[in-house]
């Protein structure tokens, strides 16, 4: 089941009534949650717009589940963010909007790859994911500044759970374009200052 079909039936599923939380989300997830929660978690930073509230929420979250992929634990979330409510039409507009986006992706994204999907590609993926994850945690209100540490985690997590090697190939490079934006994002004012001052 892939996860545009996921998302569909939880936007069905959900309704007015019923509480959305992490736990509770990493839950619906089952047996692939720890990249399917990934994923669903990335959704709201995939257009230009900072959300600096969110992607500090939403970061953190990412970066327990990343660790717990990382070692093959059962997704943790702590306790301050495993009760955290999710507003229900936030819910239902990221389900709506990312299963529009992963049906067009999973028509492209097959198993594929072999070298790329190795024992130790697990390890190396998570700890990327963690570094972008903080990266889309700092509070930077400038366009796209949660958006470039989001895409090598979608491409990351979406080439390991479809089990394509491309795919997550893909991701380490977008990782390299992101740290490389942020270089230049953070030293770029510090090093203007320095030589105007100088």
């Amino acid at each position: 089941m892939g996860m545009s079909h996921t998302l569909d039936q939880l936007a069905r599923d959900l309704q007015e009534s019923t509480p959305v939380t992490l736990s509770s989300l990493v839950e619906r997830f089952g047996t692939r949650s720890h990249l399917m929660a990934t994923l669903f978690l990335c959704v709201p930073f995939l257009q230009p717009i900072p959300t600096v509230g969110l992607s500090a929420l939403f970061g953190a979250a990412i970066i327990t589940i990343s660790v717990a992929y990382a070692f093959g634990k059962a997704p943790y979330i702590p306790a301050r963010y495993r009760d955290r409510q999710i507003p229900n039409g936030m819910t239902r507009t990221i389900c709506e909007k990312g299963a529009t986006l992963f049906r067009w992706l999973e028509k492209y994204v097959k198993p594929r790859g072999k070298f790329m999907r190795a024992g130790w590609s697990r390890v190396l993926a998570s700890a990327v994911m963690v570094v972008c994850a903080v990266l889309l945690a700092l509070p930077i209100p400038l366009p796209a500044s949660n958006t470039i540490p989001t895409v090598p985690i979608v491409l990351l997590a979406l080439g390991l759970l479809e089990d394509d090697g491309y795919v997550v190939l893909a991701g380490y490079v977008a990782f390299v374009v992101a740290l490389a934006s942020f270089a230049i994002l953070i030293l770029g004012p510090v090093l203007g200052y320095l030589y105007l001052t100088s």
